[in-house]
């Protein structure tokens, strides 16, 4: 896996202020710059390999949802921790749930991957869906966190079932 170099990296790289880094590649206020520093800095990250953050591409449908959660570890693929969450907004790249209720209480350091069992939620129950943490959010309960998680390794026909569901719902 090629890992992105950070803002911070490409700063040191060039002899510049982070906040200058981030605010080109940002789009933000870049006319206070040199357009040769613009241009340094889009050289740089794209020299570099600077991957810049995806922007959702899926509308969102608003549900709500019983899951079944397990949390594997990508190391060794064994399960760390296991509970229960509430499906709050689904969309065809990934969902955000809550109320997230671990038997562990907590979430590894290292790297590792949801699979979610759908339970209740008409035209979704009994789909598996595979994802990988991309945000942690603020759930409805303050004590319970929220999270954001990106599908992977979805197989065609749960694909198909998520996008049908998708476009009736949105519609």
């Amino acid at each position: 896996m090629v890992i992105s170099p950070s803002k911070k990296a490409i700063a040191k790289e060039l002899g510049l202020d982070r906040s200058t880094v981030s605010k080109i590649l940002n789009g933000y206020d870049v006319e206070k710059f040199a357009p040769e520093t613009v241009a340094r800095v889009r050289e740089a990250a794209d020299s570099m390999g600077y991957a810049r953050a995806q922007r959702r591409v899926h509308a969102r449908k608003p549900v709500r949802g019983l899951a079944e959660i397990r949390v594997y570890l990508e190391q060794d693929g064994s399960l760390f921790t296991q509970g229960l969450v509430y499906i709050r907004n689904l969309s065809q790249s990934g969902m955000l749930v809550d109320v997230v209720d671990l038997d562990r209480k907590e979430i590894p350091l290292a790297p590792f991957h949801f699979e979610l069992d759908v339970k209740d939620s008409v035209g979704l129950s009994g789909l598996t869906l595979r994802g990988r943490p991309v945000r942690l959010a603020d759930g409805v309960d303050p004590r319970l966190m929220g999270l954001g998680i990106a599908f992977r390794n979805l197989d065609e026909p749960t694909r198909k079932s998520l996008r049908e569901y998708l476009t009736i719902s949105l519609n």
